[in-house]
């Protein structure tokens, strides 16, 4: 802390003795106008000189009670009561907020994903109970590190899904749409596919239901109508999500309407 009482600098190794009182008075009221050097855990910190003074004069050019100091380094301030006595203190503000974030949610094609914190830190603590910078995935799954970075504690969290690169599906064989509720839908059950068609059609070749969302199923309905008892046949194409080839995958068969 360096005090300037007009012009004549106080403290350090030299002191001064016989100060009139109202120096007297100013010097201990303004010794401590911006404590001592500080780190916080944050990209910004508020440094204000207090009430009371007539002008304030920052290192920045403010002249504002309070400012906001944005980068680490030095700040002073130079206040002046009403006899005209001006006062300078500084500090020394360190902020250390560790920019941080995990990728975003993903999946991924294959046996394992490296994940890493990719951020300088102190420690690393996982929930797999990991302590390293980066993991090894191989489940689907929630993943979070925290990290400690001297005073400051950031966290962040990932959802991973881990695809398989053989294509599913178990396509039932009968399917009674009568409204009680209960195999009232026809869906084969698919997964892993990608640009996934799925058609219907009745005895006659005609196609009575078609579908690219995996989640939508047949109602035993075409066209809004109700269509009649019997066979009908499928036929399933797409490519597999996962592989350099997306091996086009193509399945038939057929279902069972009952009312």
């Amino acid at each position: 802390m360096l005090v300037r009482i007009n012009g004549v600098n106080l403290g350090g190794p030299t002191a001064v003795f016989g100060l009139p009182t109202f120096i007297e008075s100013f010097f201990d009221n303004a010794a401590s106008l911006l404590g001592n050097d500080t780190t916080v855990c944050s990209n910004s910190y508020t440094l204000d000189a207090g009430v009371g003074w007539p002008s304030y004069l920052w290192s920045n050019n403010e002249t504002t009670q309070s400012i906001q100091a944005t980068q680490t380094g030095v700040y002073w301030v130079e206040v002046t009561n009403a006899s005209g006595c001006e006062k300078r203190d500084s500090i020394f503000v360190t902020l250390n907020a560790p920019e941080f974030k995990l990728p975003a949610d993903t999946s991924f094609c294959g046996t394992a994903l490296l994940l890493k914190a990719n951020s300088p830190s102190d420690s690393y603590l996982w929930n797999t109970g990991d302590t390293t910078e980066s993991i090894s995935i191989t489940k689907s799954g929630s993943y979070s590190v925290t990290l400690t970075k001297g005073v400051c504690v950031v966290s962040d969290t990932i959802k991973i899904e881990v695809l398989t690169k053989a294509p599913q599906f178990a396509p039932p064989n009968i399917f009674t749409p009568n409204g009680d509720n209960t195999n009232d839908t026809y869906n084969i059950g698919v997964a892993n596919f990608n640009e996934y068609t799925f058609k219907i059609f009745n005895r006659w070749g005609q196609l009575v239901f078609e579908t690219t969302d995996t989640k939508v199923s047949w109602d035993g309905k075409s066209k809004g109508k109700d269509v009649p008892p019997g066979s009908y046949y499928w036929i399933l194409s797409g490519n597999t999500v996962c592989g350099v080839d997306k091996t086009v995958i193509e399945e038939k068969g057929f279902v069972t309407l009952v009312r």
